[in-house]
């Protein structure tokens, strides 16, 4: 079966998810891609630390400021998929 850029939006839309439900300790299951990473209480560090998870488990370089605190789960996910990262 051929993999279309709508399952490659979702797959990496579930991993974004884990790893920041992971690292933020906050349900999986309540997080929307509308949300942003200082509305579920990430600091500077955590942003931070977010990017390295990110660059680490795609296998990417996400540039300085390209994600910050006011950023949400949706842009996270699209900044992944810019860099042409697949989960």
């Amino acid at each position: 079966m051929k993999t279309t850029p709508f399952d490659v939006r979702v797959v990496t839309l579930s991993c974004v998810f884990h790893l920041v439900a992971d690292h933020l300790g906050v349900d999986r299951t309540a997080l929307s891609p509308q949300m942003s990473l200082r509305s579920l209480g990430a600091d500077d560090l955590d942003e931070i630390e977010l990017v390295i998870l990110l660059e680490q488990e795609f296998d990417i370089e996400i540039a300085d400021g390209e994600i910050d605190n006011d950023k949400t789960l949706g842009d996270l996910v699209n900044v992944v998929l810019k860099h042409g990262a697949e989960p």
